[in-house]
């Protein structure tokens, strides 16, 4: 009988080493997630799942998800969201259920930057459900009762949101997901400050931007510094905010990108503070489709993600007009 090598004898349903190069280049393209490269993300998922086989259903639906992910961080967020809502109903293997809740969590994400506050907590109520009906590690649970937080804090419901932040951070601290863990801190800050407990608010932020991972990681893969530069702004350190805009290198003279949304969010608020309002008016106008700018207003950038901003500009022209 022919000798088998180790890796011939791995399952490739559930062993996420049974085909190694493709496990490889799927790190490879993880690395590129945290980065903030989606091409390279794009090009090194690809390369990856060409060395993949019918049977390797534990590397298959990592494959699937990173492509998706990859278009999220590009701000195709409808191809990204059928890409993640198939992915996560396909999960069937001990290996898959695992991934699933990384994979509903992100569907959530992405409902959410679509403005789908509805659809982004069933995303993460579903993420839950897995967790529970698989009989997973419970601090699992901790990814989606975060990203709970974020939905109730957009509604305003300040007390589940804060139980879920808690409860969240409780849970992701036994995780290795730290940049998740420094998101919901971040979160459990706003609404600490949301609720006028300033030093906690700061408490909360301050641990949030030290896990936080450093300058190479996106900005939209990281948003914690921009959240500390804003919950600054809030508390009145205007001089602190701007210094922090500074050191990103953004003006208002930029043309927007999805991937640095949070420091053009951050800049339209600058501006504002600083009395600035027809510059941060137009810097956010540039995100708009042409049919929601306002009349005498020239065509500009056409990004996807304009999708986010058609239905935040309309708060923005309010306090404007104040």
């Amino acid at each position: 009988m022919p000798a088998t090598s180790p890796a011939e004898r791995l399952d490739a349903s559930v062993s996420l080493l049974a085909n190694v190069p493709a496990m490889i280049g799927l790190l490879r393209a993880g690395i590129a997630r945290r980065c903030g490269d989606s091409e390279q993300m794009d090009v090194l998922t690809r390369q990856a799942r060409a060395h993949l086989s019918a049977d390797n259903e534990a590397l298959r639906p990592m494959a699937d998800l990173y492509l998706a992910v990859a278009d999220q961080l590009r701000g195709r967020t409808a191809e990204a969201e059928r890409s993640l809502a198939a992915a996560v109903a396909d999960q069937h293997t001990a290996a898959g259920r695992y991934l699933a809740v990384n994979i509903a969590c992100d569907l959530g994400r992405v409902r959410q930057a679509q403005a789908d506050l509805d659809g982004a907590l069933r995303a993460f109520e579903q993420a839950l459900e897995i967790v529970t009906d698989a009989g997973l590690p419970l601090p699992l649970a901790g990814l989606a009762y975060l990203g709970m937080a974020d939905v109730l804090y957009e509604r305003d419901d300040l007390d589940a949101a804060e139980r879920h932040a808690t409860d969240g951070i409780a849970l992701c601290r036994q995780l290795a997901e730290t940049p998740r863990l420094a998101a919901g801190l971040a979160r459990l800050a706003w609404i600490r400050q949301a609720r006028g407990d300033r030093a906690g608010a700061l408490e909360a932020m301050t641990e949030a931007q030290q896990l936080a991972p450093g300058q190479v990681a996106a900005r939209l893969v990281n948003p914690v510094p921009a959240q500390r530069a804003w919950l600054q702004l809030a508390l009145g350190d205007v001089a602190a905010a701007a210094d922090w805009v500074r050191q990103s290198g953004l003006s208002d003279g930029h043309e927007p990108d999805y991937t640095t949304e949070p420091e053009h969010l951050m800049l339209a608020r600058v501006l504002l503070a600083q009395d600035r309002p027809d510059a941060a008016l137009a810097l956010l106008e540039r995100w708009l489709p042409p049919r929601s700018r306002p009349a005498g207003r020239p065509a500009r950038s056409r990004s996807t993600c304009c999708r986010r901003w058609h239905w935040r500009a309309p708060r923005v022209r309010s306090r404007l007009r104040r």
